[in-house]
């Protein structure tokens, strides 16, 4: 209760400014320089480049199993970070004196399809048709993406063709992978366990301890899914889906959080498709990118990571102020 208690305190305060600040350069520039910087620990991890002494940078992030590996160590969460660093520097190209935020989105982008998320990839396409639609300049924009994306694939290939000891899973790979039987386990064993606990749930963080039960039940029922079931032998087991997330671990009151969210969030999508035009930079910011992290977390609960939490009450806060 304390932890959403401190979420609601930070979109309280920035409510109150409707959050003017995520449309200031500064901002921008923050946001798009830490990305940069993540990508380039990204590279040295995968390059496995050695300082002093041969040691590692942080080693202990090798024993996670992300394809292209960053500070988090985990795709979902990776994909996520880096769009929602781009979306105020793409929101500039369609501005004069662009050619800086061009080449600071070259390295995030191309860590952003290294990462291979399938679903970072569909959500991240959304993200471009509403900065399109949201465009005041969707001609400019559309040049300077062109130039971004042909930037992008050739920094892409250069890095993938880079002989190392672990290779850049493919897009394609990924979606003829596992991952969504796995999910249909995780899901079914999340919708069994909530049955049980509708009122109250189980906690928020509290999975992994109910899991060995829940999975049990589920393959009792589903014996096809027994190979897959072998991906979580490692124990690291979330619902990878936000809104159930929150229905399991808060009961019938995560269900009423889950239904404002993206109520709202998808009332701003429709309003910012309908009178682009009118809408205040803030609004526009804050509506895409918590669009993108609500969408994204359909699949996933990077959106459940402390600082993308508060960036979610930030972006809820700037859609308060419309015009």
């Amino acid at each position: 209760m304390l932890y959403i208690a401190c979420i609601w305190i930070v979109f309280r305060t920035c409510q109150s400014s409707q959050s003017n600040f995520i449309t200031l350069k500064s901002w921008a520039w923050l946001i798009i320089i830490s990305a940069n910087i993540y990508v380039i620990y990204a590279l040295i991890q995968y390059f496995d480049i050695r300082f002093l002494y041969g040691d590692r940078l942080f080693p202990i992030w090798n024993i996670y199993t992300a394809r292209f590996p960053g500070p988090l160590g985990q795709a979902n969460e990776q994909g996520l970070f880096l769009m929602l660093a781009l979306i105020p520097a793409l929101r500039k190209l369609s501005q004069p004196q662009n050619k800086l935020w061009l080449l600071a989105s070259i390295l995030p982008l191309t860590s952003l399809f290294l990462t291979a998320g399938r679903m970072t990839v569909i959500t991240f396409s959304l993200v471009v048709v509403l900065l399109f639609i949201s465009s005041k300049e969707p001609k400019r924009l559309f040049k300077y993406l062109l130039f971004l994306f042909a930037a992008t694939a050739i920094t892409y290939f250069i890095i993938a063709s880079i002989p190392v000891h672990g290779q850049i899973e493919s897009a394609l790979s990924r979606i003829e992978s596992s991952g969504l039987a796995t999910r249909l386990i995780i899901w079914d064993m999340s919708i069994r366990l909530f049955l049980e606990h509708p009122w109250f749930g189980i906690g928020l963080m509290n999975m992994q301890a109910h899991a060995a039960d829940g999975l049990a039940m589920t393959l009792q029922a589903h014996p096809e899914w027994k190979d897959a079931s072998s991906q979580l032998a490692s124990g690291h087991i979330w619902t990878h889906n936000l809104p159930l997330q929150l229905t399991l671990g808060l009961g019938i009151s995560g269900i009423f959080i889950s239904l404002f969210l993206y109520l709202y969030s998808i009332r701003n999508i429709f309003y910012l498709i309908k009178k682009a035009d009118w809408c205040s930079e803030s609004f526009i910011h804050g509506s895409i990118a918590s669009f993108a992290i609500l969408i994204h977390g359909l699949v996933s609960v990077a959106a459940m990571q402390p600082f993308i939490m508060v960036l979610l009450a930030v972006y809820l806060a700037a859609c308060s102020k419309r015009v």
